[in-house]
This record gives structure tokens, C-alpha cells and sequence, in this order.
């Protein structure tokens, strides 16, 4: 299933002209497990460039997409449809991806950092929420501030991982994810 999803994301977010890379289909996923109703705490990890399953690229979904060439790896790090993805479309029905994806369509033009930007605020909001605090910019940039690997965005992406650039994230993650934030204070 993972595999069909990976796939699908692939072909969602690229065209002939643009070949996304991992981090934009890692932070896709995260985004689309999300708007599925999925658990993604357990599942995603905090990693420097942001949520992160290491299960996608080392224990199967990746490369079952390559080896059954739904999608194809265009260098090391981006990815394109495969000759056989059509086989993957009637399981990305069958699984239920079909909305998922066309939910997705809404960030093909987003920048990789602005989806990491939301995946990370997003993730944060969740286990703040978890351990019963309060979700605010303040919170968040704490929260950041304390994780070893995640500390180091609000040095070297400065440009997003500020408190405006949290604040916009937190509004834009209200309007996607209405049921999750909507005890989140304005």
C-alpha cells in the first residue's frame, strides 16, 4: 500500500517538466496521511530536514515502486512516473488515495521548505496537543528550540522557521486541518 501511495504522490506532485525529489514526496506523504485520518506521531520521526519515515526509503515502499516500475528514479533523489504506473491507479482507488491526492494537487507549486515548514509545525502542534499544552507560536518555537535536531532549522532556515513564518503555518494548518485546530487560539 505504501508503495501505491509513494507512487501516486510522485505522479501527483511532478509533470513531464518537473521530477519531485524525496523530500518533497516524504513531506507530501506526511501531509496526505494526515488529511486521510492517519496516525503520523508513531510513524514519522524528527529528522533535521524535518517529519521523516525512514520505512519509505530504506524498508520497501521506495524501492517496491522502482522494482515494479510505477515510478522511476530520475538521478539519486527525484522521481518520475514509471512504465507501468497505470497498474498503480486502480490500487490507488481501491486503497482510497484518489482523494488524498487530489487534495494534494493544492501544493504542487509549494515550495519544499514551505511544506517542511508546515509538516514540522504540524507535527509539533500534534504532540503538543498529546501532552495537553497549549498550541501557540510561542509553544512551537520552544518546542524547536529544545529539540537537538530540529533546533537548527530556526538558524538555517531562518527565512521560514520564524515566528511569522509559524504564525502563517498555524492559519494555513487551521483551514486544512479544521477538526485538529480548532481549539488552537487564534
Amino acid at each position: 500500500m505504501e508503495a501505491v501511495l509513494f507512487s501516486g504522490i510522485v505522479a501527483e506532485m511532478g509533470d513531464e517538466r518537473f521530477n519531485p525529489d524525496r523530500v518533497r514526496v516524504t513531506k507530501a506523504g506526511y501531509l496526505a496521511k494526515r488529511y486521510m485520518g492517519m496516525e503520523v506521531l508513531g510513524e514519522y520521526a524528527r529528522m533535521e530536514a524535518g517529519t521523516y519515515d525512514s520505512a519509505i526509503r530504506y524498508k520497501g515502499p521506495e524501492k517496491i515502486a522502482i522494482k515494479n516500475n510505477y515510478i522511476e528514479a530520475v538521478e539519486t533523489t527525484h522521481f518520475k512516473r514509471g512504465e507501468k504506473f497505470q497498474d498503480v491507479e486502480t490500487y490507488l482507488e481501491r486503497y482510497g488515495y484518489m482523494a488524498a491526492l487530489e487534495w494534494l494537487a493544492q501544493f504542487r507549486f509549494t515550495k519544499n521548505k514551505e511544506l517542511e515548514l508546515l509538516a514540522t509545525v504540524d507535527y509539533t502542534a500534534l504532540d503538543l496537543m498529546r501532552q495537553g499544552k497549549d498550541v501557540t507560536v510561542e509553544g512551537i518555537m520552544a518546542y524547536l528550540e529544545k529539540d537537538k535536531k530540529w533546533s537548527k532549522k530556526l538558524e538555517k532556515k531562518a527565512d521560514v522557521f520564524n515566528e511569522e513564518g509559524i504564525r502563517k503555518a498555524l492559519k494555513k494548518l487551521s483551514v486544512l486541518f479544521t477538526e485538529t485546530y480548532n481549539r488552537v487560539p487564534k
